[in-house]
């Protein structure tokens, strides 16, 4: 009676435990969709703590939280940290879920991204297609996974000059998404943007600049005109009309997504110091020589600091 009684007690406490990191990681996913990586690391890695304690560490919901802080770090291009995250996380799941699971798939999908998004010698292209291949058996060809596959391996296929089969994936991606997530939806905003960075590459801005305009619509709708997200909108559509000589139009949008980017906690200095190099060119092209100068050297400064926290 007193063993029973012991392992009712364990079982209890497990539970009420597991409750606790599914709470931390609901809210980690909350904050990361809004930015607030510091915030969203600190319970990322709460749960992680939890669940490696209570559940051991070759569990699916460790994998879990491996998983999430991986592409915690991944959003924030700490790619040196979210690899071995991903990798752990794939091997667990191979491990307790089988070959065939849909979150083997989401692993291998992840960890695809990763290599794609470094230009490693090793091709992602293999994870991708298995990962399509068990996705489309498990959970059907509609799904929103099989479209977030369609549309990572066409921006690989877009970096390997093949803009024709990506734009067809991303057609397909754009299609399930409408369809399964509403026309409004981020994940639909997020295949606009693919296929406005291939058009616009291709110079077809008359093809470009409605897919950016939709795009920063849906996240300033859904986020708000501050959010990150819609930051990199706006940073898209200035990089649009700066490439085609519309200076005037491209530097308010620059200079406004500069004041976001220095009032967001998390914004990235590169990604502040990319703006900075954009608003100087479009300054100077405009003949605003003394305002692009002194964003000239707000960038310097930037790029000094970063040298020498190296």
């Amino acid at each position: 009676m007193i063993e029973i009684v012991s392992k009712q007690s364990r079982d209890q406490c497990r539970g009420q435990l597991e409750h606790v990191a599914v709470a931390l990681n609901n809210l980690a996913l909350c904050l990361r969709a809004q930015a607030r990586y510091r915030e969203a690391e600190t319970l990322c890695l709460q749960a992680l703590s939890i669940r490696e304690k209570s559940l051991g560490p070759e569990h699916p919901e460790v994998a879990t939280s491996l998983n999430n802080l991986g592409l915690l770090y991944f959003d924030q291009s700490h790619y040196e940290k979210s690899e071995p995250l991903l990798r752990k996380a794939l091997a667990v799941r191979e491990k307790t879920l089988g070959p065939n699971h849909p979150d083997v798939a989401m692993s291998l999908n992840n960890l695809a991204e990763l290599l794609r998004v470094q230009s490693r010698d090793v091709s992602p292209e293999p994870l991708y297609e298995r990962a399509l291949t068990i996705w489309t058996k498990t959970v059907g060809p509609e799904n929103p996974w099989v479209a977030a596959g369609l549309a990572n391996l066409a921006m690989l296929y877009h970096n390997q000059g093949r803009n024709s089969e990506a734009l067809g994936l991303l057609n397909r991606s754009l299609g399930i998404r409408e369809k399964q997530l509403g026309t409004d939806h981020p994940e639909v905003a997020a295949c606009l943007i693919n296929m406005e960075e291939i058009y616009r590459e291709k110079k077809q801005y008359a093809k470009a600049e409605p897919l950016i305009l939709r795009a920063l619509a849906i996240r300033q709708k859904t986020f708000g005109p501050d959010h990150v997200g819609a930051a990199k909108s706006m940073s898209m559509l200035a990089r649009l009309y700066r490439d085609q000589g519309r200076y005037a139009e491209a530097g308010p949008i620059l200079e406004r997504l500069l004041e976001t980017l220095e009032r967001t906690p998390d914004a990235s200095p590169g990604d502040i110091r990319s703006c900075m190099v954009d608003y100087e060119y479009v300054l100077r092209k405009t003949r605003r020589k003394t305002e692009a100068a002194l964003v000239e050297d707000r960038a310097m400064a930037i790029l000094e600091k970063e040298a020498r926290s190296k």
